[in-house]
């Protein structure tokens, strides 16, 4: 009987697996280039598989299996998968311009950074806790993508700090001239 049955199986003339990021799915290639060679209608698929995956997060990855049979007829298995923390890391930096006085002169410089308080989040939300063999790992992760960390709360302090010391000089000044 199992014989029959696999007698009756159409013959798979190619399989494709194809991983793409959900929310930027387009008709275009790599998508247009399989599935169009093989008499599918590129533009549809997309239009359906993006109606699917409308509630589900642009940082998110789409696993896509096509199999083509032998008679130009498709099957195609979907499999969402969780980003990795790299791409958590990457998904949540930013760039950023900081002016460093160089040779006499104010010089922008633009890095690549991730909030520190974004990137406490992202261990804690892939892993579900935070230790610092984790801290570790992530860390490694961050410096091997040149991917600066960046506390945005320590710049805010810092500004804080400046202008009470502001109002410090000033209420000396003042009561210096109290004097006179």
């Amino acid at each position: 009987m199992l014989e029959n049955e696999e007698s009756q199986e159409e013959e798979k003339v190619s399989i494709y697996t194809i991983i793409l990021r959900v929310g930027s799915i387009e008709a275009g290639p790599p998508l247009s280039t399989i599935l169009g060679n093989h008499g599918i209608n590129t533009v549809n698929f997309v239009k359906e598989l993006n109606e699917h995956l409308i509630d589900v997060p642009n940082y998110f990855f789409l696993r896509i299996k096509i199999t083509i049979f032998s008679s130009n007829t498709s099957r195609y298995i979907f499999e969402v998968f969780e980003p990795s923390l790299f791409q958590c890391i990457r998904v949540l930096s930013y760039k950023k311009t900081l002016r460093k006085f160089v040779g006499g002169k104010f010089e922008d410089f633009i890095l690549l950074v991730i909030n520190l308080e974004d990137f406490y989040s992202a261990c804690y939300i892939k892993y579900g806790y935070i230790d610092e063999s984790l801290l570790k790992m992530a860390y490694s992760i961050v410096k091997s993508s040149n991917i600066k960390i960046y506390d945005d709360d320590s710049e805010d302090e810092e500004n804080e700090d400046e202008n009470e010391d502001e109002d410090e000089d000033e209420d000396e000044d003042e009561s210096n001239n109290d004097d006179f």
